[in-house]
């Protein structure tokens, strides 16, 4: 039995909506912008031990935000936080380098749960974009 072939609407509207939800790249390295809203993927809570600190301190910035919030409403509370456990940088007080949009730039294939962590953890989708 041979399937039916879509209509090009449907196909294109299909596609937009794919692409909609990508995050731009290019060859030179990763690439988001600043006003990308992202929530919390569905692997968010029962990964988050195993990610690296600066993603755990990303999920849990965007955890006070509600959820949901965009790459730059993250970064202000990273920047606000504290020092202690919640501080962006190091435990020994040494600040990062690299903002949030970096850090999610730089895993975005891994935090969308289209690359794996390792052959331990598998996939794991911890951010999603909101389209």
């Amino acid at each position: 039995m041979t399937k039916a072939p879509q209509s090009p609407k449907t196909d294109t509207k299909t596609r937009a909506s794919n692409i909609a939800r990508m995050i731009p790249t290019s060859s030179r390295g990763s690439a988001i912008s600043s006003a990308t809203k992202v929530t919390l993927g569905l692997d968010a809570e029962s990964d988050y031990a195993s990610l690296p600190r600066q993603v755990q301190l990303t999920l849990t910035y965007l955890a006070q935000l509600g959820g949901t919030a965009t790459i730059a409403d993250i970064q202000a509370v990273a920047t606000k936080a504290p020092h202690g456990n919640m501080f962006w940088g190091s435990l020994s007080g040494v600040p990062y380098e690299q903002d949030v949009r970096k850090i999610v730039a730089h895993y975005q294939a891994t935090l969308l749960g289209y690359k794996e962590w390792s052959k331990r953890t598998g996939k794991a989708e911890v951010l999603r974009i909101v389209a």
